[in-house]
Formats: structure tokens, C-alpha cells, sequence
């Protein structure tokens, strides 16, 4: 045998070389690509008539090639350490390329008899191969195929994870009429063993229907076989699963005997299927006992730690397999790091690309640390992300009983806030919330075990990075970092030194701190649109070839009188004509584009063309746009353009979009109702969208060409997995150039990530070439010199300027100046340490920072430059500065200029909220609104806190939005004008004037001013709920941030609570025939509400638990099984359950009336010899009637 699987394996690796037999696989995929209906384009490249069958042929024979060498493997165990992984990489190689061949020889492409089965072989081969997500999206329409057998269908089924649908299939079939022994003696003596049984061809619900009695025979086996594995997968038995898989062999040789290739097929692949997702599956993996080097409370005995970690991990497991779409298997790129996460809590830096199951690895951290007692913090860049993350915790850990709360409203760190960052058991905020919080009050993380760091490459110059820089320093730095695992995820970090000293930096210098792998769940491909006079060239790269279809796109003339010019005329309505034809060929698209003021054009666009009748509506039918709408129209008036384009199926989707809009337009996407999207940068910072096309509006932002990092975030959205076999990233260029298409090459032929240089080391330079600029020289001594000359940090004057550009140089020069003041102080923190020891304090603080370590890898001249730069600038700081006003300036992360503005206007601003809060209080509503008002003109007056968006009548908006008017009410006109005001509310009211208003309190508290004790946080929650009504601003903040509708709840209710607390009392007593009116608390709010509600209410009513329950009235159909044995569970057609063996024989029903709609995991197990039953349940006791 040694011989011929050598010969084996030479094979598979000729076969799988790109150029074999001319490159057949990449002339099959171009071939695929851009045919219709099996029909090639005029004047597109012409292939071979029978190059569908030597694809066929080719992907059959890689299946098979490496299924001979897994069995030749298989005493060694091919994935074990005792074969090579060369081996195991070849294995793969040939299963993906026979899964892409198959899929190419039937993609676009009429069906024939065959296709199903095809197009299933390619589906078993992409799972054997760890694409699981492929797999599922390769078998849907087969899954749904009238041409498919019980087999088939249950192979489909598996693959998609459909698994309450193959324990329906097997039990009707092991319980229909024509499976009786006397039914198949007839068939066989009287009929041929390949007649029909059953009610015939297409007879609904008949499992057997067509099916002849040898191959209902194999059928029964197979999927009595697939039945049992599967329950002993669930139930991690390994004794079940070995007899499972005798019971395939058994039906493998049958079909050999038999001459049954299709069955022989199926057996062979089913078998490998099943073997691979019990290597894979998460139990597998989590381990059953709790690691002997965790750190478990020591309040808690051995006895129960154990009993806890066995919760904790059966529930996580059987809530994740009891979704729609069992979760059951680990990715590839989660196998590799889950003993890590597990075995230790080590720190750990995640790069995998988008989409490639970064969220679970998380999770898994996240069981970990919850299992030794303590808490979580998830930091996400974007509060949009924070929301999404929110919900995606709090579905795989509410059945743990585990509450997820989130941070991510405003600068500032109220009560409610450092409440919930202190006592939830996992939190989601922003860096801002957690860093504000952190330097009031660092006693808040002291019990929290877990910090993960969601795109965690923000490190750089801007001002974001600078302090995401100095907050991972500080964690670094505390004196009980070594009880913390810190996990930091992206997918855009580069390669080299910077990543390496990333690593080290965030993981103490780990040797194997990095989980790096390329794998994602679906391919890319990458192609242009290019305009050419009156029609559109779509071509493809794909390896060497270039497919193209040669007129992709037609252009069109307006009905009389509509206008004169052609569809489409420009590059944005070139962007639009592609993705209506993506959505004629049944895909969804995601246009990108890179600046914000990009996005809102679109929906103006889109009106106009569909008015003009170029394009058709793109909204399917019986998408309920309702609630989106309701939303959309109190913040931006009900013409708006974003809610027109929404109901032509078109949605707006940008970060300064309001959250509440915001998240029902994702729920809409999430839904699969949007087809087109149009997206801002936001996308290139984590959010969570996807499509099966990503289109770029333009790869610039300004004079810019998209970073690498940039470019590579967005292209991950392409392709969904459980949806797309492969995404596809086009780039429409209506005014075609070489330079264009040279750039288009660039981003997408690269792989350049997100640089991680430090920000301290970026700022300082570019101080430092300021310098250098003004003295005339790069010599270290000529700057060393300038640098101690007592010039007291202002511009250096460099010869040679105009005013006009020594005007920009000394706002550059301030804006570096105020990066560096705010990095430092953020290091260092508020430590009263005389100026003089300053070079001391600042090097310990800067001990194994990421400056440092990147400073070694430069010339030692560089190093003292920058270091003296460091040093200087903050001696001046200390020597100009008290300790008081250091603190303040660190409390409220700003520098040592905007903290000196601050310092001119904050004791009149503390007084003008003591104010504002008094008459709060007494509800004067008109006295409150101007003293907010005049708030707001003393923070903005502050650079640090100065409004980007422009509105002139910010006054009356402010007053409106405090007053709880419907913002589109406010009287201003045109869309842009709308869309400013709701910019200003996001960016300049909720974020900038709160962190104004509480910067000022905690810069007055550092310098002893006791009127800040006086101050209850009431003004600011009412400018970030925007409501006077403190009872409404709680309801918000406590997660129900439809603002209208809040208020009129408490007004309906004549609420008065003013705590959490009390707000939970209140929630408990309403009275249900007011709130289950399906317009309360206001039209189009209620699904929001019921949705706020459960989510509020006491975690323990969703935490599943293990519930028994013994029966002993139960009729067996013959003697009891014995004691120990374990079964199945279902409901009975009329009454009581029934009980079955793993493979699905029916063994008995039991006396017991239980919840037909419970959503847990129910099985059983017989207790003696009596055929006393114990029904065992894990869910959220719901096991029976309440």
C-alpha cells in the first residue's frame, strides 16, 4: 500500500497544479463566470464545448484520489502528528479544487437530472476540505431540487447544519408502512427489488415515495447511520458513533454489491462528513473539567468549580447546536488557537481576515474567563459596532445567565456607566467610555479577567490612536495586568516589524503571542466595469486568465421628456446601472464609498433614475419597511431622501446615521429584505455589513488612494458566508485610464495592512522635521541645541514661508504639540511627581511600550531625538503646570492647550449646570433650555470641542432636541440641511458638548471646587437623550433609544422613577393590555419595545437550566431497552412523547405532556429495569406549561 499511496499522492499533487491539463480549473471558473444560462456573450472568449465534462470528470476524480489516501492514512490518522501536514495540505487542496471544478461545471447554467447531485458531491467535498460556509451555500438549491433522493437530501441537510429536519425525515421514514418486514418480503418475492414503493412519484410528505425496496433498504441504514452519529456527536458518546459508522460501511458495501453509485457515493462522503465534524465539532474541543492552571474563586470548592465549568459549557454548546442553523463545528482558523484559549490565559494577538470567525474565538475567551469568575470587557471602535457586538454576545451568553451591557453613548462616563462597567458581567463599549471611566475611577477593572480589543490596529497619529495607544500602555502597566488576558482582533494588521513588535508589545513578549492565518470562508475575485462610449466592459482577474463579457452593460435613453442625456452619465450613476444588473442576476450589492458626503448623493440619484424609469424598484415583495420608516421620519421629516430610496430598496448606511435608524436598517439587512447598500467609511472600520458584490464609488478619499488597510477592511465584506460561494469585488470607472486601472491593480494585488507605528514616535517626527526645517539642518547636535534653547515650544520659523503657509505649519504645529501633551499625561497619568523627576517617571511609564520598542529598531541618532523630544516636552509641562491642573487636564484627556482653554471657561460652566440641573429638577423647561444653551456656547467656544457640522440655528436645535420635538420638525430646509442637524445632534451634542460638560466637572473637581459635589448628571443625560423628563433620558440610556417613544411611555404612564432600579419596578407592573397594543408605546415601536422589555427583564427568565423529570407510564412497543440507554425525544401527534433509539427507532411513547414550542435541547434516558424514564432538558424552563 506504501507504494501506491505514494503514487497517490503524486497524483493529487500533478492534478492540482494550476497548469494541469492547460489550466483546466481557471478556464472552467472564467467560463462560469461570465456565461448566462449556459450561453456565452456575443464577443466574449470562446471555450471548449466539452470543457463542463472535463470538469466533471476532473473534480470526481480529485474527490475520489483524495478520499483513497485519507483511507490509506487512515491506521496513521492523516491529521495526526504521525503524517506529515504536507500530506493533510494536499488533501485539501484536492478537495477545494474538485468542489471549485464542479461548481464551475454547473454554475450559470440550465439544470439538468444531474446537477443536484453535482452540485452536492461539490458541497461534501468543500466541508471535507474546512469550508463549511461554502458547503452550505453550494448545497441550498440542491437541498431544495425536486430531482434529489431521502439521501440526498439528508447529505444537504447535514451540510447546512438543517439537523431537526433529518431527525423528521428518519422518523417518518422508520415509521412508514412500507419499512414493515412483511411490506419488503412482498416487494422482494413478489416485484423487482428496484419497483417503487410507496405512494409514488411526487407524494407529499411520503419519505419513501419512488423507491424501490433495495434502495429504501440503503436509505433506511443511511439515515438510521447519519441519525445516530449525529445524536452521539450532541451527546459526545463515543460508542454510539463508532456503531454509526460500522452502520455506513455496511451500507457502503451494499451499494458496491448493489451497483448503486449514487448511494455509493453518498455513504462514502456522508461517512468522512461525519468523522470530520466530530474531530471538529466545539465540544470537541472545549475541554469537560476545568484547566488545572485556571484561576477559579477560591471561595468555591473543587466539587463546585466543576459543576459550574460543566454548566457553563454543555449550556454554551447546546445553545449554539439548538439554533436554526446548528453550530456545532469550529472553522479552521478557530482549531488552531482553541487549545490557547483554553490551556492558560495568556494574552493573545488575533489576525484573520474579515469574516473569518475572529467573533467565535472571542467567544470562547469570553466562556473562559466568565467559568474563573470574572468579568469581560469588549472595546469596538464605532458605537454602531458596539450595538451590533452587543447583540451578538447576548445571544450566545444570555442562556449562560450571563448579562451583556454596552457603553456607547457619549465621551463622558456618567453614574449609569461606571455602574454598568462595574458590576455587568460582560460590557461593550467604545475605547472613549472605557478610557474616560478608567482615569476617574481605575478600581472599575479590577475583577475584570478578560479585555478584548476589537480592531485593535487603531494605532497611529490621529487623535483616536494616540490615546487607543496610551490606554493600552496604561492597562499594560497596572500592577495587576498579569491577572488580565488581553485579546486584540483585526484583520487589516500588516507584516514585519511592527506587527512583531505589536505582538510583543501587547502580549509581555509571548513567543507565540500571534494567531495569524489567511483562511476565510469564501473566495474573492476582482474585476472592472468600464465604460466604453454606449455600453460597459466587465472583466475578471482570475489567476492568469481574464474573462470579460464584452457588453455588461447597455446604455439607455429616458422616456420623451425625462431628459436627454443617457443612462448612465457619470461615475455614480455608472455605480448604480452595475449593481441593478448584480441584483437581475440575483445577487446584493454593497457600494462603497470613501468620503461621507459621498453616500447621501446616492439616495438622491437612485429617486431621480427611478422617476426617469431606468431602474425598477429594487424592494422585494412583502418586506415590511414600516418601523424603519416611523424611525426615519422623527429624525429627518417623512420626505426625506434617505426613507424614499429605503422603499425603493436602497439603504443609506453611514456612522452619523442616528442609532435608532441606524439599527432598524440593519435589522433590514440582516433580514436579507435590502438588496442595494450604500456605505461610508464606516464600513472600512468593522462594521458588520456584507454582500455578495462590493462596489467602489472611487478608491481616493481627497488626493488620497485608499490605504492597503483600508481597501483590504472593505473587500471583506464580499461574499457572505451561509450565502456566497464567492464575493465579488468590482470597481465601475466611468472615465476609464491607465492610471485608474494601475491603481485598481495596486489595492487589489496587495495585501499591505493597517500601520501599526506609534503614535508618539509619528507626532514626535513630524515635530522633529519641523525643527530640522527651521535650523537648516539634520544634525543631531544642531537639534539638540535648538531643542534646550529656552524657546518655550512655539513654531519654529522656517525661512523661506508665506504667511499663508506659515499660518497651516502653526496649526499643524499646535495640533502635533496638543497629540504629544495628550499621549503623555495619558501615560503617565495624574502622578504628582515634581518636574524634576520627570525622566524618571516618564521612562518607567514608558517601560516596554511600543514606542519603546520600536525606537530600538532605529539609528541611535533617531532614538535620542525622539526620546529627547519626549523628555523636554514634558519637562516643560511639569514646570509650567500645578499637579491640580495635570489631573484636570488628564481626567478630561485633553492637552496642555485646550486644558488651558478649558481651565478659562470650566468654573462657569460647572456653574451654569448647577443651574440648568435646578431647574431640571423643578421641571421649568424654558429656564432649563437656555441655561443649556448657554452651556453649549461656552464648550464650543473650546478648539477641543468646537461642532464639525454646520448649523446655523444651532440654538433652536438644540432647544428642540432638549424638548423632545421630533427633530423633523425643525425648521430647516432640504435634505443636506436635514442630515446636518441630525450630524450635530450625533457628533456635536450627544458626543463633544457632553464630554465638554464633563470634562469641566472632573477639571473643577481636580482643583478642589466643591460645587461639581452638587452636580447629579442630569444635564448631560438630558443632552444625550434629549429629553427633559429624567424618567424618559433613564428609559434611554437603559437601552431603549427610540426617544419619542420613551417619552410617551412615561407619559402614559404618569411615570416618576429616577433610577435603574426603579425604572425595573416600573417595567414589572405595567399593565400588559396597554403595553401588548401594537401601537404602544407609539405606531411602529412596538416590535422595538417587546424587544427592549425581554431584553431588560431578569436574565434568569432566558438562562437555560437542566431540568429532570421522571415518567414511568410509558407504553413500549416491545421490552424496555436497558438501563443507561439513552434516546431521543419528540412530541406525539396526539399527546405525550415519544421515545427513540439514536437511529431512530420508535421504542415507546411516555405519558407526559410537555411544551410543544420549548426551545432547548430535550433527550432521554432509561433508569431501570422497569422502563422508568428520565426526560433530561437543558432550556429556559420551559420544558412544560406554566
Amino acid at each position: 500500500m506504501a507504494h501506491d499511496l505514494g503514487s497517490l499522492l503524486s497524483d493529487l499533487e500533478a492534478a492540482t497544479d494550476p497548469r494541469f491539463r492547460g489550466r483546466l480549473l481557471s478556464r472552467g471558473q472564467a467560463q462560469s463566470m461570465v456565461r448566462r444560462d449556459g450561453v456565452l456573450p456575443e464577443g466574449a472568449p470562446s471555450f471548449d464545448s466539452f470543457l463542463d465534462d472535463d470538469l466533471i470528470g476532473y473534480g470526481y476524480s480529485l474527490v475520489s484520489t483524495s478520499l483513497r489516501i485519507i483511507e490509506g492514512l487512515e491506521g496513521a490518522d492523516y491529521n495526526s502528528s504521525s503524517s506529515t501536514a504536507e500530506e493533510a495540505e494536499l488533501i485539501t487542496t484536492g478537495l477545494i479544487q474538485a468542489s471549485y471544478a464542479i461548481e464551475a461545471a454547473t454554475r450559470n447554467r440550465p439544470g439538468t437530472e444531474e446537477t443536484a447531485f453535482h452540485r452536492l458531491t461539490a458541497g461534501a467535498a468543500s466541508h471535507l476540505a474546512g469550508y463549511a460556509a461554502r458547503a452550505y451555500s453550494l448545497v441550498r438549491a440542491s437541498r431544495l431540487s425536486e430531482r434529489i433522493t431521502p439521501m440526498e437530501q439528508t447529505l444537504a441537510d447535514l451540510l447546512m447544519r438543517s439537523l431537526a429536519d433529518i431527525e423528521q425525515r428518519v422518523q417518518r421514514l422508520r415509521t412508514a408502512s412500507a419499512l414493515t418486514d412483511g411490506a419488503l418480503v412482498v416487494a422482494f418475492t413478489e416485484g423487482s427489488s428496484g419497483a417503487p414503493l410507496g405512494g409514488g412519484e411526487g407524494v407529499e410528505d411520503d419519505p419513501v415515495a419512488g423507491l424501490g425496496p433495495a434502495a429504501l433498504l440503503l436509505t433506511e441504514n443511511y439515515l438510521a447511520a447519519v441519525s445516530a452519529a449525529l445524536f452521539a456527536i450532541e451527546r459526545e458518546d463515543d460508542r454510539i458513533f463508532v456503531e454509526a459508522v460500522e452502520d455506513l460501511q455496511l451500507g457502503l458495501r451494499a451499494s458496491n454489491d448493489l451497483a448503486a453509485p449514487g448511494p455509493w457515493w453518498i455513504y462514502r462522503l456522508t461517512r468522512r462528513v461525519l468523522e470530520e465534524l466530530a474531530q471538529t465539532s466545539i465540544a470537541a474541543h472545549i475541554p469537560t473539567v476545568p484547566p488545572a492552571n485556571w484561576s477559579l474563586p477560591a471561595q468555591s470548592s473543587p466539587r463546585m468549580r466543576r459543576r459550574r465549568w460543566r454548566y457553563l459549557r454543555n449550556t454554551f454548546v447546546a445553545a449554539l447546536a439548538a439554533r436554526d442553523r446548528a453550530e456545532i463545528d469550529l472553522w479552521p482558523s478557530q482549531l488552531h488557537v482553541v487549545d490557547r484559549v483554553f490551556n492558560g490565559n495568556e494574552d493573545l494577538v488575533v489576525a484573520l481576515p474579515t469574516s473569518a470567525g475572529k467573533t467565535r474565538i472571542a467567544e470562547l475567551c469570553i466562556l473562559s474567563c466568565i467559568a474563573q469568575g470574572r468579568r469581560v470587557v469588549y472595546v469596538t471602535p464605532l458605537r454602531a459596532l458596539s450595538a451590533q457586538t452587543e447583540q451578538v454576545l447576548d445571544r450566545s451568553f444570555g442562556p449562560l445567565g450571563v448579562g451583556v451591557s454596552s457603553l456607547y453613548g457619549s465621551m463622558g462616563a456618567n453614574q449609569v456607566d461606571e455602574d454598568t462597567l462595574r458590576s455587568s458581567q460582560i460590557v461593550v463599549a467604545t475605547p472613549e467610555k472605557v478610557d474616560f471611566a478608567l482615569r476617574s475611577d481605575p478600581t472599575v477593572l479590577d475583577d475584570v479577567g478578560l479585555m478584548i480589543l476589537d480592531e485593535g490596529h487603531m494605532i497611529g497619529p490621529s487623535g483616536r490612536e494616540v490615546r487607543y495607544e496610551a490606554q493600552i500602555q496604561r492597562l499594560l502597566r497596572r500592577a495587576d495586568a498579569s491577572t488580565r488576558r488581553m485579546v486584540c482582533l483585526s484583520a487589516v494588521f500588516p507584516s514585519g516589524d511592527d506587527l512583531d513588535d505589536f505582538v510583543a508589545w501587547v502580549t509581555d513578549d509571548l513567543p507565540d503571542g500571534l494567531h495569524r492565518e489567511q483562511w476565510r470562508p469564501t473566495l474573492q475575485r476582482f474585476g472592472l466595469v468600464e465604460w466604453r462610449r454606449d455600453h460597459a466592459r466587465l472583466s475578471i482577474t482570475l489567476g492568469e486568465d481574464r474573462p470579460f463579457v464584452p457588453r455588461y452593460l447597455e446604455a439607455a435613453t429616458a422616456a420623451s421628456g425625462q431628459r436627454k442625456k443617457p443612462f448612465p452619465d457619470n461615475q455614480r450613476e455608472l455605480v448604480i446601472a452595475t449593481a441593478w444588473r448584480l441584483i437581475e442576476e440575483g445577487q446584493t450589492a454593497l457600494i462603497f464609498c470613501p468620503q461621507r458626503n459621498s453616500v447621501e448623493p446616492y439616495a438622491r440619484d437612485v429617486i431621480k433614475l427611478h422617476r426617469q424609469g431606468f431602474i425598477e424598484s429594487a424592494l422585494p415583495d412583502g418586506v415590511d419597511l414600516s418601523n424603519a420608516l416611523m424611525v426615519g421620519a422623527e429624525w429627518f421629516g417623512a420626505d426625506h431622501p434617505i426613507l424614499e430610496c429605503l422603499k425603493l430598496g436602497v439603504a443609506i448606511h453611514h456612522g452619523a446615521l442616528p442609532g435608532p435608524f441606524r439599527r432598524e436598517v440593519e435589522r433590514l439587512l440582516q433580514a436579507g429584505g435590502i438588496k442595494v447598500t450604500v456605505a461610508s467609511p464606516t464600513l472600512a472600520q468593522g462594521l458588520n455589513l456584507s454582500a455578495s458584490t462590493v462596489l467602489f464609488h472611487g478608491l481616493h478619499r481627497g488626493k488620497a488612494l485608499l490605504t492597503g488597510a483600508e481597501f483590504t477592511n472593505v473587500i471583506g465584506r464580499a461574499g457572505r458566508a451561509f450565502v456566497d460561494t464567492e464575493g465579488l469585488v468590482l470597481c465601475p470607472l466611468f472615465e476609464p485610464t491607465d492610471r485608474g486601472r494601475r491603481e485598481w491593480l495596486e489595492l487589489s494585488n496587495g495585501d499591505e495592512g493597517k500601520a501599526l507605528r506609534s503614535g508618539l514616535i509619528e507626532v514626535c517626527a513630524a515635530l522633529i522635521r519641523r525643527i530640522h526645517e527651521s535650523v537648516g539642518s539634520e544634525e543631531l547636535g544642531s537639534f539638540l541645541g535648538y531643542l534646550t534653547g529656552g524657546w518655550q515650544w512655539a513654531l519654529p520659523v522656517a525661512s523661506g514661508e508665506t504667511a499663508e503657509e506659515q499660518v497651516r505649519a502653526a496649526a499643524t504645529w499646535q495640533a502635533n504639540l496638543a497629540l504629544l501633551d495628550v499621549g503623555l499625561l495619558s501615560i503617565v497619568g495624574d502622578d504628582p511627581t515634581d518636574f524634576t523627576e520627570i525622566t524618571e517617571l516618564l521612562a518607567e511609564a514608558l517601560r516596554n511600550s511600543l514606542w519603546e520598542r520600536q525606537l530600538r529598531r532605529l539609528s541611535a541618532g533617531e532614538a535620542e531625538a525622539l526620546r529627547a523630544t519626549v523628555v523636554s516636552r514634558a519637562q516643560f509641562l511639569w514646570a509650567s503646570s500645578t499637579p491640580g491642573q495635570r489631573r484636570g487636564w488628564y481626567l478630561a484627556g485633553l492637552g496642555a492647550n485646550d486644558g488651558a482653554e478649558l481651565g478659562q471657561a470650566s468654573a462657569a460652566i460647572v456653574d451654569l449646570t448647577v443651574q440648568a440641573e435646578a431647574a431640571i429638577s423643578s421641571r421649568d423647561d424654558d429656564v432649563a433650555s437656555v441655561r443649556l444653551i448657554e452651556i453649549a456656547a461656552a464648550v464650543f467656544a473650546i478648539p477641543a470641542f468646537r461642532p464639525t457640522a454646520a448649523v446655523e440655528n444651532w440654538q433652536d436645535v438644540l432647544a428642540s432636541w432638549v424638548t423632545g420635538k421630533p427633530l423633523g420638525d425643525v425648521g430647516v430646509s432640504g435634505s443636506k440641511h436635514r442630515l446636518a442637524v441630525v450630524q450635530f445632534i450625533e457628533s456635536d451634542l450627544v458626543y463633544r458638548l457632553v464630554w465638554g460638560m464633563e470634562a469641566a466637572r472632573v477639571y473643577e473637581a481636580a482643583q478642589g471646587n466643591l460645587m461639581v459635589d452638587v452636580l447629579t448628571g442630569s444635564a448631560p443625560a438630558v443632552i444625550e437623550t434629549g429629553t427633559l423628563s429624567m424618567s424618559a433620558s433613564i428609559l434611554i440610556r437603559a437601552g431603549f433609544d427610540h426617544r419619542l417613544a420613551a417619552i410617551a411611555a412615561v407619559e402614559d404612564t404618569d411615570a416618576t422613577f429616577d433610577s435603574v432600579e426603579a425604572m425595573r419596578a416600573w417595567l414589572d407592573q405595567l399593565d400588559p393590555a396597554l403595553t401588548e397594543a401594537p401601537d404602544w408605546p407609539t405606531l411602529g415601536t412596538h416590535a422595538a419595545w417587546l424587544d427592549f422589555v425581554n431584553r431588560g427583564s431578569s436574565s434568569r427568565s432566558r438562562q437555560w437550566v437542566r431540568q429532570t423529570m421522571q415518567v414511568d407510564r410509558v407504553r413500549w412497543v416491545s421490552a424496555p431497552p436497558p438501563a443507561g440507554s439513552r434516546m431521543r425525544v419528540t412530541d406525539g401527534p396526539e399527546g405525550g412523547v415519544r421515545l427513540w433509539s439514536p437511529g431512530c427507532d420508535l421504542l415507546g411513547v411516555a405519558d407526559v405532556q410537555l411544551n410543544p414550542v420549548r426551545v432547548g435541547v430535550l433527550h432521554s434516558r432509561v433508569v431501570d429495569a422497569h422502563g422508568v424514564v428520565e426526560l433530561l432538558y437543558r432550556g429556559p424552563e420551559d420544558l412544560i406549561f406554566m
